[in-house]
């Protein structure tokens, strides 16, 4: 025999009830996801603008370096330590990946920051002549791989920042 299932109308209200709430809150849960992602949306495209100006400015230090536009890696360090102090004053970014990238862009400009001092540096020069070592140009290669190592990093960092910008 079928058991008669009785379903009363009271029934019926209070599930589609509970599937209402139900969608109420995933709908709930998007909304502040997207709420949450205008917020951060204008600090998100400043990391952006910042990484990229400075990968852009320290892969192309080196060739300002060689025909002496730039003299010496001052203006260098004072990129690297404004980009630096602009990452601290952006606060912390929840793009993944972000602080990985940004770190390893910093260390990056400090080996070139010394790969361009020991290029241009006389007494190394003098030494290198007098124990006929030619460091010269073995620096001079480590600056242009760092620089196009940057150059290789702007399209990841587009990357990066694609679904977040």
């Amino acid at each position: 025999m079928v058991a008669a299932v009785s379903i009363q109308f009271g029934d019926v209200i209070a599930y589609l009830a509970l599937g209402v709430s139900i969608v109420g809150l995933f709908i709930g849960e998007i909304r502040h996801r997207d709420n949450l992602r205008l917020v951060q949306r204008p600090f998100n495209m400043r990391a952006y603008e910042l990484i990229y100006e400075f990968a852009d400015f320290v892969g192309k230090y080196k060739t300002g370096y060689e025909p002496r536009v730039v003299i010496s890696t001052r203006e260098l360090v004072s990129n690297i330590k404004t980009f630096e102090r602009a990452l601290n004053l952006l606060g912390p970014v929840s793009i993944p990946g972000f602080v990985v990238l940004s770190k390893e862009l910093q260390n990056k400009a400090w080996r070139l920051q010394r790969a361009l001092d020991r290029w241009a540096s006389e007494v190394a020069k003098e030494q290198a002549l007098s124990l006929g070592v030619s460091i010269d140009s073995d620096n001079e290669a480590e600056a242009s791989e760092i620089c196009q190592w940057f150059h290789h990093q702007k399209p990841s960092i587009k990357e990066l920042f694609k679904a977040h910008v």
